[in-house]
């Protein structure tokens, strides 16, 4: 009976110890993958870096490295493992690292006017960006990307543009009530939510990047909520919870 359960046990570290390898090459190519984009925006000549830029790239790729080598580590060597602690500061650093990312993309990424360079701050230059980069209507910009898009853009620029904004915020319908008990209920979560992109809008209008846009408020709390809607699904948060509670 001991020996099966000997056997046992060195079967789970066994497969634990793969499941942090594989998981170390997979954070190993997002780095490999995440320098090539840097060099392609590079060759395309559309990365004009200022010094906080360059804080930013230097960050995720330490980031995405540390994760692979903390990982790859665990996975060569006998390491001792409470697996729900092990998952709970994952988790942590997980989402420190996609506020971390956010950040770069909403303020300081390529393209949408969002470039890393510097800005003037004068008073006509907030009129013009009230004037041509606002919008207050809702739902104005979403008509626009959906029945306008290919008189104005790019093939893919509206897709890119709905899509994108829905998918930046949903990570936080599943980051928010795993580490915060708080969150699991409908109300905070509606709160910050909202909150949370309306407070991004503002930032962007007064840092004049990328624009300020009603629009970017809804797509962002409904990414958040359909993610949070599937995490309240009971048989759903009852199996995610039981890695982390």
């Amino acid at each position: 009976m001991n020996i099966n359960r000997l056997e046992e046990k060195m079967q789970r570290v066994t497969i634990m110890k793969k499941t942090f390898t594989i998981t170390s090459y997979l954070f190993y190519g997002a780095l490999l993958i995440y320098i090539l984009f840097i060099y392609s925006e590079f060759q395309q000549d559309r990365l004009r870096l200022e010094p906080v830029g360059l804080v930013y790239i230097v960050g995720i790729s330490g980031m995405l490295f540390l994760f692979g080598t903390v990982l790859r580590w665990i996975g060569l060597h006998n390491v001792s493992i409470n697996l729900k602690s092990l998952s709970k500061l994952l988790l942590q650093i997980s989402f420190y690292g996609y506020l971390f990312c956010l950040a770069f993309l909403l303020f300081i990424s390529f393209g949408y006017d969002r470039g890393m360079i510097d800005r003037d701050y004068t008073l006509e230059m907030y009129k013009l960006f009230y004037q041509y980069q606002t919008n207050f209507i809702p739902f104005k910009t979403i008509k626009m990307y959906l029945f306008d898009g290919g008189r104005y853009f790019k093939p893919g620029i509206a897709f890119e543009n709905l899509v994108g904004n829905i998918a930046a915020f949903a990570p936080l319908g599943l980051f928010l009530p795993l580490l915060f008990k708080t969150f699991r209920l409908w109300l905070p979560f509606i709160f910050i939510a909202i909150f949370s992109p309306v407070l991004v809008e503002l930032i962007q209008f007064l840092t004049l990047r990328g624009s300020a846009d009603i629009d970017d408020v809804i797509l962002n709390a409904v990414g958040a909520f359909l993610m949070f809607s599937l995490f309240k699904i009971p048989t759903i948060s009852k199996f995610v919870c039981n890695f982390f509670d």
